[in-house]
């Protein structure tokens, strides 16, 4: 049998400065090798989701800030990123290099809090990227991995592990295999335009239930919430063009809610699913294997992700800090 990876753990429990969440993610850094990765002059991508609007799960920038520091202390330039998102959401808020900027500095992830530039690692519109050939992918059979994290010299995954509304959980190989995928590596992993497993050929379409513009006071949401207009309503109904559907999941928030969209299949999730592994082993092939290192924070363990624009009551008590090389080996444990 393969010989299993190593995880190193800290529990959330505290009793003084040492045992606190800050001191112990420094702790499961250092067991776990992660400053023999790190050279001088290296440059050090510190990936993190800096939250969505009124979002209020997100990691404290306290714990990037914290890491920065460290790397610095090793010899290391460090930079703390993120990418742009599919838009998620008729009120998407990090959907642009100029949304997530705002975003971030208003969550707390500003140079000056953090000690070391926020980076938007997939250019202004999520275009700047690096194609990843991916043959032993289990569905994808390439990626495409933001720039600024595939050109960095390491990489910490510094994860907030919570829940998930499409993988029930979101850890460290979401972080990955969603969070340092460009715009269009997004639109892979979400397999949009498949004629099964996309959100657009797979959800059932029930315009019956439109009540259109003299019905509904929320049609100009409904329109507004595909950044390609391919809903349209008329006064007493709404048409789609769900041919031309990229899978951006705006929708979801807007006409899913009322009936007029279904949603995705089930099958159409499980391959999602195993899409965000595969693109996950992209970004750990083009930084390289003994080059990524992954935190998962186990603390405010919402229901669902750091994308959503709220935040629901913990599911579970805080667990602790997670480190491993492996992100399989992490979010299974």
């Amino acid at each position: 049998m393969p010989e299993k990876s190593p995880v190193y753990f800290r529990p959330a429990r505290s009793y003084s400065q040492d045992t606190g969440l800050v001191a112990s993610m420094l702790a499961a850094f250092d067991a776990a090798g992660f400053p023999d990765m790190i050279h001088r002059h290296d440059v050090v991508a510190i990936k993190v989701h800096c939250g969505e609007w009124d979002n209020t799960s997100y990691l404290r920038p306290v714990y990037a800030r914290t890491l920065a520091d460290r790397v610095k202390e090793l010899g290391g330039r460090p930079f703390v990123t993120d990418t742009i998102t599919l838009p998620y959401s008729a009120r998407a808020s990090r959907a642009s290099a100029l949304d997530i900027l705002i975003t971030a500095e208003r969550n707390g992830y500003s140079s000056a809090v953090l000690g070391c530039p926020f980076i938007v690692a997939d250019g202004y519109t999520g275009r700047d990227d690096v194609r990843v050939e991916l043959p032993e992918g289990y569905i994808l059979k390439e990626a495409y991995v933001a720039a600024g994290i595939a050109s960095a010299d390491v990489l910490i995954a510094l994860t907030h592990f919570k829940g998930h509304g499409i993988g029930m959980m979101g850890g460290s190989m979401k972080n990955l295999g969603i969070g340092c995928q460009s715009r269009r590596g997004k639109h892979n992993v979400h397999m949009g335009g498949h004629q099964l497993y996309s959100v657009g050929m797979s959800a059932e379409f029930h315009p019956e239930k439109c009540k259109g513009r003299l019905g509904c006071d929320r049609w100009e949401l409904c329109e507004a919430c595909c950044p390609w207009g391919l809903f349209h309503v008329s006064d007493t109904g709404i048409t789609w063009e769900q041919e031309r559907c990229t899978s951006c999941l705006g929708h979801l928030g807007v006409n899913v809610s009322c009936g007029v969209v279904g949603r995705p299949s089930a099958a159409a999730w499980e391959v999602t699913n195993a899409a965000i592994a595969d693109a996950c082993l992209a970004v750990v092939k083009v930084v390289g294997r003994d080059r990524v290192g992954f935190i998962n924070m186990a603390i405010d363990i919402a229901p669902q992700c750091d994308c959503v624009n709220f935040s629901d009551t913990a599911m579970v008590p805080n667990v602790g800090v997670f480190a491993s090389r492996d992100p399989v080996a992490i979010d299974a444990a």
